[in-house]
């Protein structure tokens, strides 16, 4: 949680064959200026696109989305060690998630 804005990213492996796998990111609550953000999608993610400066893109397939958000919609791995990763979003902001397995 960030401010009052809940952010939750699950990362699933994507299995082809099956087509179960999929990723899932959410964003809920009210930002900085009272705005009151409800956004999610589901995607395959099937790889990382290194971008050259350190971070990692994460392209998403097969994408399902409540609306179009590039701001929530283009990622990257700012940075990752065992237990947590920074995300960047498609605005700049950076979010670390903890890894709970």
């Amino acid at each position: 949680m960030h401010g009052g804005v809940i952010t939750d990213f699950a990362i699933r492996h994507f299995d082809d064959k099956t087509g179960k796998g999929m990723s899932r990111f959410g964003i809920h609550g009210v930002d900085k200026v009272g705005n009151e953000i409800d956004y999610a999608w589901e995607g395959a993610i099937t790889t990382l696109t290194d971008n050259g400066d350190t971070t990692f893109s994460i392209p998403i397939n097969k994408m399902n989305k409540t609306e179009d958000k590039p701001e929530y919609q283009d990622l990257k791995v700012w940075m990752l060690t065992d237990m947590v990763m920074t995300l960047e979003l498609g605005n700049g902001e950076r979010v670390d998630f903890n890894r709970l397995r």
